[in-house]
């Protein structure tokens, strides 16, 4: 067995930057070929769920599930359509998927039991831009490419309008659903920002043309944004805030698609659009909240929608096309990207308990306890790991141990 241990207080083992950006390695997988247009992930990137189609309206997709972090994939009961938009619980059970086209709108479907069935939400059809949940994916929020935004806070079952300025085109959440972060479409050069789940909205202005996709830490303070379609020249921006002010960090240049962020919101991905020979479409990756970015010299694709595990171990990203030069929509790829996740492991105490706890990743640890050090009898923790839903750790609660205790975590 493999063993990675992480102790308490003792030694932490951190995860090298450097070593980060060059051990990544980006693998196509076994999905079939078709017009991907989003993609999402439960918190450790298990569970995935992409859909396909293009907004023009001339392809027509399903939904697809994978429960193996990408190995497999199986279409889903959900009827076909214009799919542009799709969110998942961190547990990967609730999901919620929205349609769109130009000449003709398109309905939301919600899943309560991880995509095996599918039901309408029974919403009048609009243009969906964009969707979000919370971690338990009991609220959700959706937005039309005119800016209506729609919430339920019952996992679909009743929805309200949300007093949120027009023109937004892109929207995510904080774990809990109360931090959202709307992204201005259209004309519209401005972030929204709600921390009341879209009762009331402050408006952020911004330098710059059009942010196209936006992402939030699981604290909703630190904010990300990238400049979109239409402007070859586009920055990522990013708020540490709650988006009261906004700058430029130091990114590569391009037509930005879409961006994802892990949930203490140091490592991001970033990728671009391409549909002409003059805009690149590259994917770039950071490790220290966007100070540095890496290429990760994939083919240069009309990259989708883009997804990232909890830790920021894992990537994920889709392409409604193989490459730049083909015009068959209906050829574009599935990819992920893996690197050994190093949790750090925490340690909480109150007055008859102590918190173990560590960021939930794509790859199983378990957690192991020792009373002393100068021996090497491990023993497991039979305690269930819980996932926290507003910070996305998972945790152990234990009773305070009368005398001194090592832990440690081990991979399985």
């Amino acid at each position: 067995m493999h063993r990675k241990p992480l102790w308490v207080a003792t030694i932490t083992v951190l995860l090298s930057l450097a070593d980060y950006a060059f051990t990544q390695t980006w693998t196509q997988t076994s999905a079939p070929t078709n017009s991907w247009s989003a993609v999402a992930a439960s918190a450790d990137t298990t569970r995935l769920v992409a859909v396909a189609g293009d907004a023009f309206g001339s392809v027509v997709g399903g939904i697809y599930l994978s429960t193996n972090s990408g190995s497999t994939w199986i279409q889903t009961s959900a009827p076909s359509n214009v799919w542009t938009a799709v969110a998942s619980s961190a547990d990967g059970t609730k999901l919620v998927a929205a349609a769109s086209r130009t000449s003709q709108q398109g309905p939301i479907y919600t899943s309560t039991d991880g995509g095996q069935s599918w039901i309408s939400n029974n919403l009048a059809p609009n243009t969906w831009r964009s969707v979000a949940c919370s971690a338990d994916g009991s609220r959700i929020f959706a937005e039309t490419t005119f800016g209506d935004l729609l919430i339920t806070t019952n996992s679909g079952g009743l929805w309200t309008s949300s007093p949120a300025p027009g023109g937004t085109w892109a929207i995510t959440c904080s774990p809990d659903g109360t931090t959202v972060l709307a992204g201005g479409g259209n004309s519209s050069a401005s972030t929204c920002v709600s921390t009341n789940s879209g009762l009331t909205w402050t408006t952020n202005h911004l330098s710059f043309w059009r942010p196209w996709s936006v992402a939030m830490s699981a604290d909703g303070k630190k904010l990300r944004a990238v400049d979109g379609v239409g402007n070859p020249e586009g920055l990522i921006y990013t708020s540490t805030n709650f988006g009261t002010t906004w700058e430029a960090i130091n990114s590569p240049r391009g037509v930005w698609q879409t961006i994802a962020s892990s949930a203490d919101g140091t490592k991001l991905i970033a990728a671009a659009w391409k549909n002409t020979a003059f805009w690149s479409g590259p994917i770039y990756t950071s490790v220290d909240a966007g100070l540095t970015w890496v290429s990760n010299n994939l083919p240069v694709k009309s990259w989708r929608s883009v997804a990232c595990s909890a830790d920021g171990s894992t990537f994920i990203a889709v392409t409604e096309r193989s490459d730049i030069s083909s015009t068959d929509l209906g050829n574009g790829s599935i990819w992920i990207s893996k690197t050994a996740p190093e949790p750090r492991l925490n340690l909480a105490s109150s007055s008859n308990r102590i918190t173990l706890s560590w960021m939930t990743t794509s790859t199983n640890f378990g957690l192991q306890q020792i009373l002393d050090l100068s021996t090497n009898h491990w023993t497991d923790v039979t305690n269930a790991p819980v996932l926290n839903l507003t910070n996305l750790h998972t945790e152990v609660f234990l009773p305070t141990p009368a005398g001194n205790t090592f832990y440690r975590l081990e991979t399985r």
